[in-house]
């Protein structure tokens, strides 16, 4: 992926080493180094000012269409993944995860259902990053991309579910935080969701007239992740971490969804 990305708009780190096996016996690679930050809970001191932020906010928004612009046939990409249906098996996926709904909330259902009634017929088919979020950029000092990170989930697909997940992480003052999502675009001098979405259609051109349901399906995809975690805690999968009770996040989640979506 970052291979093909190399001589794009998108700044990804370079390889230097792309290795099927030969060198430990697994596939493996290694990247070069890129200086810069990755902010999580708190904003370097070089990053913490009004228009820094400000700044911040512009390069995610201005590098997540970029990624969606790559001519992604063109750079030797048209295989990486199935556009068509995209959205279709995406929700088959997550809602298959619901069991007989004994572990989770009916709003999660409900919303599942909902969202199933509703599929858009989605737009042109885009790369996309997958789990497009602030930390997983490295940002340099002056607020601007130094490289994307974490592809382990890009795929060709329906563009606004990457903007969407990327709203859904993107909090703002008096929304509730996130358990396993630690942030700082609450802070004043960063974007509101508005704002990224006013900049991302007027830079790519889509149509964000049905966003809600992306929205709603970032919010369900989520609540799903949210509940593995916790069942693999549960069960003393997680070599020992601890993400605290996710029941309320999960619960949160699904209303949350169920909001945009309902009629």
């Amino acid at each position: 992926m970052q291979v093909a990305l190399a001589e794009t708009a998108v700044p990804v780190p370079d390889i230097l080493i792309a290795d099927d096996g030969d060198l430990i016996g697994v596939p493996c690679y290694v990247m070069g180094d890129v200086r810069g930050h990755v902010v999580r809970d708190r904003l370097p001191v070089v990053l913490d000012g009004p228009d820094t932020r400000r700044r911040v906010g512009t390069t995610l928004i201005d590098t997540l269409a970029a990624i969606h612009r790559v001519p992604f046939a063109k750079v030797g990409l048209a295989g990486h993944g199935r556009p068509e249906g995209f959205l279709t098996r995406q929700l088959r996926r997550w809602s298959g995860q619901l069991g007989d709904g004994s572990a989770h909330p009916v709003t999660l259902h409900r919303l599942a259902l909902e969202l199933g009634k509703r599929v858009p017929a989605g737009g042109e088919a885009a790369l996309l990053h997958g789990d497009y979020r602030l930390d997983n950029v490295v940002l340099a000092d002056d607020g601007t991309g130094a490289a994307v990170l974490d592809w382990e989930m890009s795929t060709l697909g329906d563009p606004l579910t990457d903007l969407a997940l990327l709203l859904l992480y993107w909090r703002e003052p008096g929304d509730r935080p996130l358990g396993l999502t630690p942030d700082v675009t609450h802070l004043p001098g960063f974007h509101t969701r508005a704002e990224l979405v006013s900049r991302y259609a007027a830079i790519t051109g889509t149509d964000v007239g049905e966003l809600r349901w992306y929205e709603a399906f970032a919010h369900f995809k989520f609540a799903m992740i949210a509940a593995g975690i916790a069942n693999r805690v549960a069960a003393g999968a997680m070599a020992g971490q601890d993400f605290g009770d996710l029941t309320a996040d999960i619960a949160y989640l699904a209303e949350a969804g169920l909001e945009r979506v309902s009629p």
